[in-house]
């Protein structure tokens, strides 16, 4: 059972990239990534389905901002890209869906959330220590604690048409 309840569909958004200054894409499709259980294990075979970060239509990713020596091991438009955009939600909203209820998270809780979803697209331990070290690493030091959305992302995102879209 996967992690995610559709695939990642997103699109370059040129405009949002000049915006904002690097390189962004739209998620063209909302989608639901569903919280493990439990964090304690390694491999996660069970996703509470009561539980989830919901990563809606028109959201702009710059599919994770990961410290540097992370970047050489895994493509952020890889097979792991999805479980970046799920980061960069749970990160901006420090917020995840339990019940159908919004429920806050830690960044810690975001940075595990991470954590599962390198499991879950089959990438090596190895490459899911270095990457989740870095991550939690650049929270820790920076000590962030507060959600990290910002005013002009969010106009642009708003200012999106959703016609056609779902």
């Amino acid at each position: 059972m996967s992690m995610f309840d559709i695939p990642l569909n997103i699109q370059f958004d040129r405009k949002a990239s000049d915006i904002l200054g690097g390189d962004y894409w739209r998620v063209m499709k909302s989608f639901r990534a569903y919280i493990p259980a439990s964090f304690l294990a390694n491999e996660w075979t069970a996703y509470d389905k009561d539980r989830w970060i919901f990563v809606p239509s028109g959201t702009l990713t710059d599919l994770g901002t990961i410290p540097q020596i992370a970047r050489a091991i895994e493509n952020r438009d890889g097979r792991a890209a999805q479980t970046f955009v799920t980061h960069d939600q749970a990160c901006e909203y420090l917020s995840a869906t339990y019940r159908g209820q919004p429920q806050p998270i830690t960044r810690r809780e975001a940075d595990l959330i991470l954590r599962a979803g390198l499991i879950d697209c089959g990438l090596p331990m190895s490459d899911v220590n270095i990457i989740y070290g870095a991550v939690s690493a650049y929270s820790w030091v920076n000590r962030i604690t507060e959600p990290s959305t910002y005013a002009l992302k969010r106009r642009l995102e708003a200012e999106f048409n959703f016609e056609g879209l779902e």
